[in-house]
């Protein structure tokens, strides 16, 4: 009686508290995941297969269905049998012990679901400033598959100045984004360096060489 009873304690007790659930963002795509599993709490092993399901919102679809962002051929949803090899990035995670948190990809996500007047507010705004959409989009995209989430609330309030002056015309905005981009990547260099990490400064560093060649760090330029 006594085991039997010490198994239905551990078992009840994974049930409440070895849950876990988050979601996960796709940076090709811009679907959306959810995900489950149990694990032994405390101790986090997992004991359970997880479980996913996949979505994709208005202006995920709209954004793929318009070219203004770009799928790539290993982000198409696997077929049966096939692992997903595609890259996933944490927007939240959920354990009953420790509570909610958000990583950075919380800040593209809740840009997307910015809601206006019951309508997706970028997914309008898209369609309402087609040539800035194409201008915005491809680097939103792009700092998304850098992880660089961190950026993104500036490029969009960037965007958003943009479309409410008259100078919204050509690929001014475009402009605007990669120099708001390269100032914000001379600081992260700089703070890569401060905390003694060159290899993670190198690898800015290469990222923002390979948006701009001639890009260079102000403290190198003006010491």
């Amino acid at each position: 009686m006594t085991i039997i009873l010490t198994a239905a304690g551990l078992f009840f007790g994974i049930r409440l508290l070895g849950y876990v659930e988050g979601e996960e963002l796709s940076p090709d795509t811009f679907r959306q995941r959810s995900f489950q599993f149990y694990e032994i709490p405390f101790l986090q092993w997992q004991i359970t297969p997880i479980r996913r399901k996949v979505r994709s919102d208005a202006l995920a679809s709209y954004l793929r269905q318009n070219g203004l962002i770009q799928v790539s051929p290993a982000s198409q949803p696997p077929v049966d049998g096939v692992q997903d090899v595609s890259a996933w990035h944490l927007i939240r995670l959920n354990r009953f012990v420790r509570g909610s948190s958000s990583a950075d990809a919380a800040l593209l996500v809740d840009q997307m679901d910015l809601d206006r007047n019951g309508k997706p507010y970028w997914k309008t705004w898209s369609t309402d400033h087609p040539e800035a959409a194409k201008q915005l989009w491809p680097e939103i995209q792009r700092l998304a598959r850098r992880e660089l989430y961190i950026l993104m609330p500036g490029v969009f309030e960037i965007a958003q100045r943009h479309t409410d002056t008259a100078s919204a015309q050509g690929d001014a905005l475009n402009q605007k984004i990669r120099r708001y981009v390269a100032d914000q990547y001379d600081g992260l260099i700089q703070d890569a360096k401060a905390a003694n990490n060159p290899a993670l400064a190198d690898e800015l560093l290469q990222e923002a060489l390979a948006d701009d060649p001639e890009f260079r760090l102000r403290s190198v330029v003006n010491p």
